[in-house]
């Protein structure tokens, strides 16, 4: 028989195989139960929605050590700038005019390029990748016309009667706003000014009759614009028209059906739209996606596809990274980005040997972007556009801002010559932000 100190040894093996194995199922119930940073994207079915947050989760998962810009990494040449700072943009600018690929100003033309199947969907997730912040600004704000003429929006009505409504509308707040405004200069007058506090309260009201100086001028802006659409009957059939294909393409869209009169619908309905790519961007980010997931058993964070310019203008005003120019490259639906925020070095290491490594094939254009993202621009036919056009697209760009670069040292020579590339540097640390190009 064992020895009572035996025993005792092997009840206490049980204990602690049974406190760890509990500790375990805690730890595992824990992380399970943990909400996601990322907020679930508006286009995931309510039966998905766990999915996606499960895969979120295991993108989130600590790693033990500095991620992102934190993270100390080799940045390969080929994934940072040129030393032109314009080459980049215009490559891609260059490579969209080349193959006439169609850029959508507003969401009725990118419902036109998916009916016409120039744009495949990629789901919120697969097997490999997640899409994570696509569409983060797609809001509940009614569809609009994009004017390239005059740049202005136009907001989409059914019609006449829906036109004069909303005029009308517009009218009797113009009506009320420049009524406070006049009661605000009135009182303006009768107040002193002698006391540096009445002095104070002075300056105060002024600012408030300012503000509302400001929205008077910028609702008889709005109502002008509406009028010289609607009171148009070419124009008017034209956006009247753009409003119907949209409502009727929400009904049935892609198995699920929209409610374009619901705030949510039109969110949920605008984020699917902004979830498509052209099929060869497709296929290039599926590939980059399986070879991460096999390396890291990780889904990889896909943070943009496919943009309307009117989406991109709204991603300019919060996000220094986003291009100014009048062709995008998000908008020939041919760049996708990822997110590395919550990647670590090594994994963010693999990630730009596989992309720079497509980039020597003439695959594709990359950069590291200061703001924990790559963005990937696919070259369609497998080889840069011919560099007159290169530099044509480039004086185009010359009144843009210039993109703004993590490390202006470390940049890739302008000339076609592979071969003179400089080594790479540690690339320096820098806050996350939103996806850029």
């Amino acid at each position: 028989m064992p020895s009572p100190r035996r025993r005792l040894i092997a009840l206490y093996a049980v204990l602690i195989t049974a406190l760890g194995a509990l500790a375990a199922h805690q730890a595992v119930r824990h992380f399970a139960a943990v909400e996601p940073d990322e907020p679930t994207p508006p286009m995931v079915d309510a039966p998905r929605v766990e999915t996606w947050k499960d895969m979120a989760r295991k993108v989130e998962q600590p790693r033990g050590g500095p991620v992102g810009r934190a993270a100390k990494v080799t940045v390969p040449v080929e994934l940072r700038h040129y030393t032109d700072r314009k080459r980049f943009l215009a490559i891609q600018v260059a490579a969209t005019r080349e193959q006439e690929f169609e850029t959508p100003h507003d969401y009725a033309e990118l419902v036109r390029l998916i009916e016409r199947e120039k744009l495949v969907e990629v789901r919120p997730f697969g097997d490999d990748y997640l899409l994570y912040g696509v569409a983060g600004l797609a809001n509940d704000d009614p569809f609009t016309h994009y004017d390239p003429a005059t740049g202005v929006e136009v907001p989409l009505y059914d019609g006449w009667g829906d036109f004069r409504d909303a005029h009308d509308e517009m009218s009797a707040r113009l009506d009320t706003l420049r009524a406070g405004v006049a009661a605000q200069r009135a009182r303006l007058r009768r107040m002193p000014r002698k006391t540096r506090l009445q002095r104070r309260r002075r300056s105060a009201l002024q600012s408030k009759i300012n503000g509302g100086a400001a929205a008077v001028r910028l609702l008889e802006q709005r109502r002008k614009v509406l009028a010289r659409f609607y009171e148009d009957y070419d124009r008017r059939r034209s956006v009247v028209g753009e409003y119907r294909l949209l409502v009727d393409t929400a009904r049935t869209f892609e198995g699920r059906s929209y409610d374009l009169g619901r705030s949510a619908d039109r969110v949920r309905f605008k984020a699917r739209l902004l979830s498509f790519l052209r099929p060869e961007a497709r296929d290039v980010m599926l590939e980059v996606a399986h070879g991460y997931r096999e390396q890291f058993d990780r889904p990889l964070p896909v943070s943009s596809l496919v943009r309307t310019l009117g989406y991109q203008r709204r991603l300019t005003r919060t996000n220094r990274s986003a291009t100014h120019i009048d062709v995008p490259p998000h908008a020939s639906g041919m760049a996708f980005d990822v997110y590395t925020g919550r990647m670590d070095a090594g994994e963010q290491q693999a990630l730009m040997t596989t992309i720079a490594a497509l980039e020597r094939a003439r695959r594709v254009e990359a950069l590291r972007e200061p703001n924990d993202h790559i963005h990937v621009f696919v070259l369609p036919d497998g080889r840069r556009p011919a560099e007159s056009l290169i530099a044509l697209s480039k004086q185009d760009m010359a009144g843009a801002p210039a993109p703004r670069v993590a490390r202006p040292a470390a940049r890739r020579p302008a000339a076609t010559r592979p071969a003179a590339r400089r080594p790479a540097a540690p690339a320096r640390p820098s806050r996350p932000g939103l996806p850029g190009r």
